[in-house]
């Protein structure tokens, strides 16, 4: 169950909340008080610091005066309920209810609180009506989510994370529970699967997949030649298994397992692919060259395949035909990570066609996109080591 997001966490939301209450809010002129609106504005700024305590004070005095400021009540659950006072919280939030049924967010709060005493069936209960007066509101869905996952219901929670995270896609919280729905929902039916039936080849490609996406690559060969010894021509199987040995950096046999898959499935081409690319790699472009001729033939946009074609030529001394297909590569991905490779690939054979020029060229290209690649890279661990200290401050109120 994850931890409830601590005030500093929340302040964007309680800010908009808060805004949408005083804009949307002003005491009837014949009944205004002064006294009133002052303990209104210092509670909702107390609230925004962090002060709850003196919030919900400045609130008691509004309500004392006010009896009917839906508001007033509203952000005295806010406060209540950031200082873990749940019950309060859900009282505050439906005597605001009672009075302004469309109040926004304070049926989502409502649904905390119930969340927060695992109350579950009020949370889903009150979290839908706030979705039902804002569709679009990807907090709203994601706590829906969370409070189905909290229920042991992990279909019904990946409906309203994908929609969440469709509407908030940068969103690490999001991602986070929407991960966590998908993944349980799979575990379920991988259990379901070995229970039905243990021996099954499906179970051993099943492990074998998630081995390999885990990077137990050893293991997830043992599966894959478990399921193969059940199931031999059965489609996937060698093209799982020379995944497996190709991340684990046994090319011999990832060649082995690749030419097998296409004895079985003749048009598979990522398997044709793979296989083109291994050849290269071990310097074997006399095999490597009709495989990926029939993979772009298939796939002329397959720009990976294209520059493994550009280095089997190289190996076989075809230089003009290899600097077509580089050329190639890189007006299709200009700026890309593999254009980067590409003109690495480009300076070697112009050092082969004795173009000094055209070399020099081509490693001022190389190294400028790698500059940029190493930019990006910099930027995105700072992002990581963010969202992690976010994470960790939310796991550890």
């Amino acid at each position: 169950m994850t931890a409830f997001p601590r005030a500093r966490r929340n302040a964007p939301l309680l800010a908009l909340l808060l805004v949408v209450c005083l804009a949307g809010t002003t005491l009837p002129a014949q009944q205004a008080r002064l006294s009133a609106d002052d303990h209104f504005q210092i509670g909702t700024q107390a609230l925004t610091d962090g002060d709850f305590g003196k919030a919900i004070k400045e609130f008691d005095a509004v309500i004392a005066e006010r009896p009917a400021f839906a508001e007033a009540f509203f952000n005295r659950g806010l406060a209540r309920q950031e200082q873990g006072q749940m019950a309060d919280a859900a009282g505050d939030f439906q005597s605001a209810l009672r009075l302004k049924p469309d109040l926004r967010g304070a049926n989502l709060f409502l649904g905390i609180a119930y969340y927060k005493t695992n109350d579950f069936s009020r949370a889903r209960t009150a979290i839908q009506r706030e979705i039902k007066l804002s569709p679009k509101d990807a907090n709203a869905l994601m706590w829906l989510g969370v409070v189905e996952l909290a229920a042991g219901e992990p279909e019904a929670a990946i409906a309203p994370l994908d929609k969440a995270a469709e509407l908030a896609p940068k969103d690490v919280d999001i991602l986070y529970h929407r991960g966590r729905a998908h993944l349980t929902v799979s575990n379920r039916s991988y259990q379901e699967m070995y229970e039905a039936d243990p021996k099954s080849w499906r179970v051993h490609q099943v492990l074998g997949q998630a081995y390999a996406e885990s990077e137990r690559y050893m293991d997830a060969i043992a599966e894959y030649q478990k399921a193969i010894q059940i199931a031999p021509t059965a489609p996937s199987l060698n093209e799982g298994l020379g995944d497996a040995y190709r991340m684990s950096t046994q090319l011999d046999k990832a060649e082995q397992a690749y030419s097998r898959e296409l004895e079985l499935d003749p048009q598979n081409l990522m398997a044709m692919y793979y296989l083109g690319e291994i050849r290269v790699e071990r310097g074997n472009g006399p095999a490597a060259l009709p495989v990926l001729q029939e993979v772009l033939k298939e796939k002329p946009n397959f720009t990976d395949a294209r520059y493994y074609l550009g280095r089997g030529l190289a190996q076989v001394g075809q230089n003009a035909a290899a600097e077509e297909q580089f050329k190639l590569v890189i007006k299709d991905s200009p700026e890309s990570e593999l254009a980067q490779r590409t003109y690495y690939q480009l300076g070697r054979l112009y050092r082969v066609m004795k173009r000094p020029q055209d070399v020099e060229r081509a490693m001022q290209e190389f190294e400028r996109l790698k500059a940029a690649a190493d930019a990006r890279e910099s930027a995105n661990l700072e992002q990581r080591k963010k969202a992690h200290a976010e994470r960790e401050v939310d796991q550890n109120p």
